[in-house]
């Protein structure tokens, strides 16, 4: 139902990749223009199963748990009566370091909570999940990013030289 720009859910359901149905949360619509779409086309529907086939119950979790971290740090009032330290941990530092602790998690979930925020259109933390991906990736050879993300290396022994012998300079510039 569409209540003055927000979404107000109130029987609204996803079903997610394992089958499973969930109630869906208020927080999470309001901050997916793809889940308000959603609701909205089934807004004239009996029943609103909305269905999320490539998301798993376990990153639709993890998805309204960052929302909900992300509107908590938005949300909390920073006043002029509050103690500076009070004021230091609603820092932008401070929410920095939620994100990591947030996003510390192993490959596989990375790269589908990745691909879901995509879908769901949550920028923040497709950002978020993006450049704790770079990180992770940054200075590794192409031998250790094809077994990050098990690809099987297809140049023939010959190309495989020839690349070694056009790269060996860039890499000697450094």
């Amino acid at each position: 139902m569409v209540n003055d720009g927000f979404i107000l859910v109130e029987e609204d359901q996803c079903e997610v990749s394992e089958g499973k149905v969930l109630e869906v949360e208020e927080a999470l619509v309001n901050a997916s223009p793809t889940m308000k779409r959603l609701i909205e086309e089934k807004c004239n529907e009996s029943e609103n199963v909305i269905t999320l086939p490539d998301i798993s119950s376990k990153i639709l979790s993890k998805i309204t748990e960052f929302i909900k971290l992300d509107l908590d740090i938005d949300v909390a009032p920073i006043d002029a009566g509050v103690d500076v330290d009070c004021k230091a941990s609603k820092s932008p530092t401070s929410f920095n370091n939620l994100n990591s602790e947030f996003i510390e998690v192993d490959q596989d979930t990375l790269v589908n909570l990745i691909m879901a925020a995509h879908y769901l259109k949550i920028k923040k933390l497709v950002d978020l999940g993006c450049n704790e991906m770079a990180e992770r990736i940054n200075g590794n050879t192409p031998e250790q990013l094809r077994q990050i993300f098990n690809l099987k290396n297809d140049f023939t022994p010959e190309e495989e030289e020839e690349h070694q012998r056009l790269v060996a300079p860039l890499l000697s510039k450094k």
